[in-house]
């Protein structure tokens, strides 16, 4: 999996074989910072300006949760 993000505040996911999109999630409030995958997996987190962390569940292509809790916009993701 390809995942990006931007100012129109989804997360896409791509196949990067084929360049197709294969999913795109609605959820944060502003526009994306961060998205990082953790290692191993097929768990994506995203940052947003909205200061929250967003879970995605690539193996079922769902959302997970949300973290919230941050004072400023969430501008990096290390996993």
């Amino acid at each position: 999996f390809l995942a990006s993000g931007g100012l129109d505040r989804l997360v896409r996911i791509w196949d990067p074989r084929t360049d197709k999109l294969l999913e795109s999630f609605k959820g944060h409030r502003d526009s994306l910072s961060a998205v990082a995958f953790r290692d191993g997996t097929h768990a994506l987190y995203s940052g947003s300006s909205d200061r929250t962390v967003k879970l995605w569940n690539l193996d079922e292509m769902a959302y997970v949760e949300t973290l919230f809790g941050h004072q400023s916009p969430v501008t990096a993701i290390d996993s």
